[in-house]
């Protein structure tokens, strides 16, 4: 059994119930960038829900293909790269998205 794709699991099971919990708030990475910015919060904080649950499931079914599959601990500390990169675009695609 491959611990760290059960990690991935659970994890994304966390992820999914904290992106719930705070769904009217803007998450840690972005509350610099959206003070400064003329993005509509609602709008924002919308996307980022959309976004906060696509990353929580795609955490989950990487989780399961850890599991499955057996892959090896690289393919595990991939996914936090990715995690990170969905989580900073966030603020790129909502300012295209406004104009």
């Amino acid at each position: 059994m491959n611990y760290l794709g059960l990690a991935l699991v659970f994890f994304g099971l966390f992820f999914l119930a904290y992106s719930e919990m705070t769904k009217n708030k803007v998450n840690m990475y972005n509350k610099k960038i959206i003070q400064r910015s003329l993005i509509k919060e609602e709008q924002f904080l919308k996307f980022q829900r959309v976004l906060m649950i696509v990353n929580s499931i795609g955490m989950i079914i990487f989780g399961f293909i850890v599991l499955l599959y057996n892959l090896r601990d690289l393919y595990v500390v991939a996914y936090p790269f990715l995690f990170h990169m969905i989580n900073y675009s966030i603020i790129p695609i909502s300012r295209r998205k406004q104009a």
